[in-house]
């Protein structure tokens, strides 16, 4: 893969120089386990086999934590199903609308926490507007609350950015985040939504600002150049795919910002075969991930 002090070659230096800077660092910090790793549930074959069969290919291909993401309706089954099989769950994703008087939820919030109980699991929340534009303060008003039963529940609760919703970039997030100052809010960074909004030269400002509330991290291969304008296809590739260099981005996370959360693949929109996919990004995993001194 092309290292990340190489993908502005194209650009004049002082960009160059700037993307070299994100790998600079002064210090190092130490990594005494491997991060909790796993996949999301995203691929159209993931969502369409019954839980138990899912699980059993997870645990064949030698995963042990699993991102449940599938219809609000399957939560509990899934997450129940999962826990059987020996899987730690350590994520959902439920669809949030915001209102200038509340907040909705495509699950009963208080149900997800019910099965996610002492797990510290991370509760992605997308957020979409119900037609009336609502303020970053109201949202994080309404989400106050929510956190502190996060907490009693022993979960996580995280923002997930998503390009065309509400919250789709991660300052946004940040600043909900913020607002709602509860240790146990936070933002998930997802590095396909941020390369499609964003140029490379804010990567490193982004974590910077975001670790004190970063509780997720997603990942996944992707191309590099002018991903902005890019489709999906280009910024969503299996792991082992790609020409962003991870190892370096992970190398930045944990051993020079000192991220200690955990990291799961994004996998919307891919084809290959659940098991091939389960297999090449497990390994692909193995190569890359994170080996601070």
């Amino acid at each position: 893969m092309m290292s990340l002090r190489m993908i502005a070659y194209a650009k004049p230096l002082s960009s160059l120089i700037v993307a070299t800077s994100l790998l600079s660092s002064a210090s190092q910090h130490i990594l005494a386990a491997e991060p909790e790793f796993g996949v999301l549930t995203t691929t159209q074959e993931m969502r369409q086999m019954p839980p138990a069969v899912l699980a059993a290919l997870l645990r064949e291909t030698g995963y042990q934590s699993v991102g449940a993401i599938c219809l609000a309706q399957q939560l509990p089954e899934w997450v129940e199903t999962f826990r059987r099989k020996d899987l730690r769950v350590g994520n959902v994703y439920i669809k949030t609308i915001v209102k200038p008087d509340a907040c909705e939820f495509e699950c009963p919030l208080d149900d997800v926490f019910k099965a996610l109980e002492g797990s510290n699991a991370v509760v992605m929340l997308n957020i979409h507007e119900a037609g009336t534009p609502v303020d970053n303060a109201v949202i994080a008003q309404h989400l106050r609350p929510w956190a502190e039963k996060a907490a009693k529940a022993g979960v996580q609760l995280a923002i997930y950015p998503h390009v065309g919703f509400r919250v789709a970039k991660d300052e946004d997030a940040l600043a909900i985040a913020k607002t709602v100052n509860h240790p146990h809010f936070g933002v998930c960074f997802n590095l396909c939504h941020f390369l499609k909004q964003h140029e490379m030269r804010e990567l490193r400002p982004t974590l910077e600002k975001g670790l004190p509330y970063l509780k997720m991290v997603t990942i996944n291969g992707s191309a590099i150049g002018d991903t902005q304008n890019m489709n999906w296809d280009k910024l969503i590739q299996p792991l082992d795919e790609g020409e962003f260099d991870l190892s370096a981005f992970l190398h930045t996370l944990y051993c020079e910002l000192g991220y200690r959360g955990p990291c799961y693949v994004q996998c919307y929109g891919l084809t290959v075969p659940a098991k091939e996919l389960l297999e090449r990004t497990l390994t692909a995993w193995k190569q890359i991930m994170p080996r601070c001194p």
